[in-house]
């Protein structure tokens, strides 16, 4: 909806419909290339009259880049199912999880499965990007806080990146880039953001 006031990230229908479909997603979730999280964790214990019951796995979390590589989306309660490893698997006595509440990384998704409507609308307004860029610094600065999360493979999560100066926007009742507009910044300020990473 235009105008609608929008988050760094994007629930699990509505990147369905960016995207086309569950499965055209999967392929840059097992590279890595857009991130996801997850409101809990859960699985079906089976009981001795036969029945079974849910339990919880864990709460909120990071869903990981292997995760992917064997999910599928349970087309009646419209959950996420990931396959567990042998261990798990062996520990609970049965192989599959279920998440609720997946969110994927806005930017990434509509950077690599662009719409017509993620094209059309012309370019943004003029934004402060530098002193946007100084809340982050000052983020980085914290003591409490430190440099911005990379993942394994030393790749930063540009995502925090774009949370905090996404931050600083909505502080100071200023319209928020279009999620392009970010991606050109970093493009054209490379040394200043890679510095938030420690790179």
């Amino acid at each position: 909806m235009a105008g609608a006031a929008r988050g760094p990230w994007m629930p699990l229908h509505e990147a369905e419909q960016h995207a086309g479909s569950f499965e055209a997603m999967l392929p840059h979730l097992r590279e890595g290339r857009i991130l996801a999280r997850h409101g809990g964790l859960y699985f079906w214990r089976e009981m001795p009259d036969g029945g079974r019951e849910i339990e919880v796995h864990s709460g909120p979390g990071y869903v990981t880049q292997e995760s992917w590589a064997r999910a599928r989306k349970d087309p009646e309660t419209g959950r996420v199912i990931f396959a567990t490893s042998a261990d798990w698997a062996d520990l609970l006595g049965q192989f599959e999880l279920f998440a609720i509440d997946v969110e994927f990384e806005r930017a990434a998704v509509e950077s690599l499965l662009p719409t017509a409507a993620a094209i059309v609308g012309g370019s943004d307004p003029i934004h402060d990007w530098e002193a946007a860029a100084r809340h982050v610094d000052a983020y980085v600065a914290n003591p409490k806080h430190g440099l911005l999360p990379r993942r394994k493979d030393g790749e930063p999560i540009k995502a925090k990146a774009i949370d905090l100066m996404w931050e600083y926007f909505e502080a100071k009742k200023q319209q928020v880039p279009q999620t392009r507009s970010f991606y050109r910044w970093f493009d054209e300020s490379p040394q200043r953001w890679r510095a938030w990473f420690g790179m």
